[in-house]
């Protein structure tokens, strides 16, 4: 079987289910360190539009960014692993695509497709991805693992976490707060995301609508962001109006985390993400339920802000 995978967290999937050695092209995105320098590339940042209906219809819904569709058709996939956010709008988009697909390259191939918008859809993925792949088990154990884990901690830490207000800042400029998953595990912490409907994915808010909240706890994990960034951050942070007012500010239940290799990615790394997030919720520093030095609290940055 020869794979393309045009979504990062899809193609460190294809590493989990042991099928990488069935992988032919990723995406210019992905930068899972296992994934060998010479993988052939199949998008691009930008390039020239697509004139031919059915050149479109490919290149629009299966990436995000430029998709060199002579390559594509030069490696000969026969899975094609990608994520499709108009799936949920338009339920025969899908089998559109897969005709258009087919019609360009000259031969069969099998589409895929996901839009994993909350944990519910994630975990569902993880069971049909191991189902495709013939490892059913390995994928349902995926899924019962992480939810499974997440309760645990939200039984356990339940007086420390209930009925807690969290802004988790996905981005910066403007500000971002998060929803997908991300939200939906805030939820089983028993606290309160300041998404309302996280499966819409993140909501573009102003500093007025976080002041206004009132959080309680603050996590800066802007998506792409490094620790390092996360952390430099503080610096813009502290000069916004009325930064000192908020409750997460005043007893410095604020947390600074990597944006880059956290949160944002649907795989096993999920669990490692929970946990860091559980952490901040319930008070805990690094190194209790999430490794050590994964994330910093307000104070130490505070203390050391001449080398950030």
């Amino acid at each position: 079987m020869r794979i393309i995978s045009l979504d990062p967290a899809l193609t460190e999937m294809l590493y989990y289910f042991g099928k990488d050695e069935e992988l032919v092209g990723v995406s210019f995105r992905c930068n899972y360190p296992r994934i060998p320098k010479d993988m052939p590339r199949v998008t691009e940042f930008h390039g020239k539009a697509y004139i031919e209906p059915v050149q479109s219809v490919i290149a629009d819904n299966l990436s995000s960014d430029y998709l060199l569709l002579d390559k594509l058709k030069a490696l000969q996939p026969d899975v094609v692993l990608a994520v499709v956010p108009n799936m949920d709008d338009d339920p025969e988009i899908i089998n559109h695509i897969r005709e258009c697909l087919n019609e360009y390259v000259g031969f069969p191939v099998r589409l895929l497709a996901f839009h994993p918008r909350n944990l519910l859809r994630v975990l569902e993925m993880f069971e049909e991805l191991g189902k495709f792949f013939k490892a059913a088990d390995k994928g349902h154990n995926l899924a019962q693992k992480i939810k499974a884990q997440f309760m645990t901690w939200g039984d356990n830490f339940y007086e420390r976490t209930k009925n807690k207000k969290v802004t988790f800042i996905a981005g910066m400029n403007p500000f971002l707060v998060a929803g997908y998953w991300i939200a939906d595990i805030i939820r089983y912490a028993s606290a309160l995301p300041q998404t309302v409907r996280g499966d819409f994915g993140h909501a573009e808010v102003s500093w007025d609508e976080i002041k206004s909240f009132r959080p309680d706890v603050i996590i800066v994990a802007p998506q792409g962001y490094s620790l390092n960034d996360s952390k430099r951050s503080f610096l813009d942070l502290e000069k916004l109006p009325g930064w000192e007012s908020i409750p997460a500010v005043k007893r410095g239940e604020v947390f600074f985390a990597d944006g880059d290799e956290h949160f944002y990615k649907a795989t096993p790394n999920l669990i490692e993400s929970g946990g860091m997030i559980f952490s901040a919720i319930a008070g805990f520093d690094s190194g209790y339920i999430c490794e050590r030095d994964s994330m910093y609290r307000l104070r130490f940055l505070e203390m050391n802000r001449h080398k950030l």
